[in-house]
């Protein structure tokens, strides 16, 4: 008889969560058919990947500035405490 398959849990820290929400999420989006261009950077253990795909350049585009302009946001307000 085959012993069963047992599935690691593994637990996610709170940022990690708060990635597969994100994830999961755009994905029920771009199933309802609301979704058009996609771009995700992703920072891993090993390091990043990015990659798009759709149709829509001009407003990923957009959406990749808005996006870099929250990152700097994020990184240059914790400076601004010291």
């Amino acid at each position: 008889m085959a012993k069963p398959i047992l599935l690691k849990t593994v637990n996610l820290t709170d940022a990690q969560q708060n990635c597969v929400e994100v994830l999961r999420e755009a994905l029920e989006q771009a199933e309802a058919g609301n979704v058009f261009a996609v771009g995700l950077a992703l920072c891993m253990t090993n390091g990043y990947a990015s990659v798009i795909g759709g149709t829509r350049a001009a407003e990923l585009n957009l959406a990749i500035d808005s996006m870099k302009r929250k990152i700097l946001d994020g990184v240059e307000k914790p400076l601004l405490k010291i």
